[in-house]
């Protein structure tokens, strides 16, 4: 295993870890919770119920925003080696292919990319 697949999923391992909390939290009048959480190197994202995310990559182009309409060129913004990866309550534009992430699963980025999971103590990478 590459040193930054080890640090990745050692990361991960120890962030599910925490995770395990919300199992007294998701059926508790406190409400939902979903998280994010980054650091010098990782976006992690813990979807209880509804989050969403979409990658982006070259060729860039433009994304509507569901709620005002508003067009951005991500061509102009970016560079052919831009990997950008959006994570939501709800998706955020219409005509970008939004995923739904699964509940009770953690998801790791790095540098755009997902590179690992974690789902019922779990670890896919």
């Amino acid at each position: 295993m590459s040193g930054a697949i080890a640090t990745t999923s050692n990361a991960a391992s120890r962030f599910a870890r925490y995770v395990n909390y919300e199992d007294s939290l998701r059926d508790s009048a406190l409400g939902t919770f979903n998280m994010l959480l980054a650091d010098a190197t990782h976006l992690y994202a813990y979807c209880n119920t509804h989050l969403h995310w979409l990658t982006r990559r070259a060729p860039f182009g433009e994304a509507r925003s569901i709620d005002t309409g508003e067009r951005v060129d991500f061509h102009e913004l970016t560079t052919p080696n831009d990997i950008v990866t959006l994570v939501a309550s709800r998706p955020l534009t219409d005509n970008e292919v939004w995923h739904a992430m699964t509940p009770h699963r953690l998801t790791v980025w790095r540098a755009g990319v997902a590179v690992a999971s974690v789902a019922a103590g779990r670890l896919e990478t």
